[in-house]
């Protein structure tokens, strides 16, 4: 099964953008998806990013209300213009537990807002 093509454009745009190391060192949000179908309140995640020299994961971030659930996976990106860094895939896993059911709460932040889609989605990994 293929990845939706806005999942390969980000994971595209992303190595590129690694490639380059643009100056100065920013924490960004990268893309994220739920690997497995969830069990009661917990999600199997699994964050993708263009990883190297040039990058480090630093963190999962989670906020619950009672209209939403937020997951953030956290990058830090850094480097000058000058730098050389390498283009490889990471994956970041994680267990989401959630203090309820999902619900009718929405689950958000597995891709930027401009290419929004549905973060409940199960995308299994793919073996190459």
């Amino acid at each position: 099964m293929q990845p939706p093509a806005p999942l390969l454009a980000l994971s595209l745009g992303v190595l590129l953008h690694l490639v380059g190391c643009s100056g100065g060192s920013r924490a960004e949000p990268v893309e994220w998806a739920v690997i497995e179908e969830p069990n009661g309140t917990t999600y199997q995640l699994r964050a993708r990013f263009g990883g190297s020299s040039c990058t480090e994961f630093e963190e999962w971030q989670v906020e619950e209300t009672n209209a939403r659930v937020e997951v953030q996976a956290i990058v830090t990106f850094t480097g000058g213009a000058d730098d050389e860094c390498t283009a490889d895939l990471v994956f970041e896993p994680h267990t989401l537990r959630l203090s309820a059911p999902l619900g009718s709460r929405e689950l958000i932040g597995c891709d930027p807002p401009e290419d929004r889609r549905d973060c409940t989605e199960v995308i299994p990994p793919r073996i190459t």
